[in-house]
């Protein structure tokens, strides 16, 4: 199981890999196929909502969120701020209140093992140990050293890293922080 919070809405990850999302919904981050308040949790199917694909991680954001699934797919919806693109994606669609997966192409065809969402990006971590980012940037968030948006998952290099496999990313607001995977050093930006 896993579970998120973002604003003024939760996420539950339960055993069986459906997503259960209730709360507040104004940009379609619940995930269900509308815009209205669901004060009782509403479950997002794997079969049907994430096309048989098991659900093991959530991550939430102040209006949007992303998960992993077993096999190492991202998803993401919520408010598309015109940051977040990837195939299929339409600059028309200012809100996507269901999931859409992300092509593995986009983060180096390596499977996520796990997701953070900030405010306004994204911080991927890959099975390769690799991090990858995307969205505003205002705060130096993304890590590539400077503020520029970054509308497509961008790999963080590893010399920021000290070439250390990253095991683990945490977000919100504009920090970021990543673990790596032996040794326990920890960097922050």
């Amino acid at each position: 199981m896993a579970v998120a919070a973002g604003f003024g809405y939760t996420l539950v990850v339960i055993e069986d890999g459906n997503l259960c999302s209730f709360g507040d919904n104004r940009n379609g981050q619940l995930g269900v196929g509308d815009f209205h308040a669901h004060l009782e949790p509403c479950v997002l199917n794997y079969i049907d909502t994430f096309g048989g694909h098991e659900v093991v991680m959530v991550a939430g954001a102040s209006s949007f969120c992303a998960c992993v699934t077993k096999d190492g797919l991202l998803w993401k919806w919520g408010m598309n701020m015109g940051w977040m693109q990837d195939e299929g994606d339409n600059d028309d669609e200012p809100y996507r209140c269901t999931p859409r997966k992300m092509c593995m192409s986009t983060h180096g065809n390596s499977p996520v093992v796990m997701v953070s969402c900030g405010s306004g990006f994204i911080l991927i971590l890959t099975a390769a140990g690799r991090i990858w980012s995307f969205g505003s940037g205002s705060g130096f968030e993304l890590g590539h050293g400077n503020r520029d948006p970054c509308p497509v998952p961008t790999c963080i290099d590893l010399a920021r890293f000290n070439r250390a496999e990253i095991g683990m990313v945490s977000a919100v607001g504009t920090h970021c922080m990543a673990v790596s995977k032996t040794g326990g050093r920890v960097w922050t930006w």
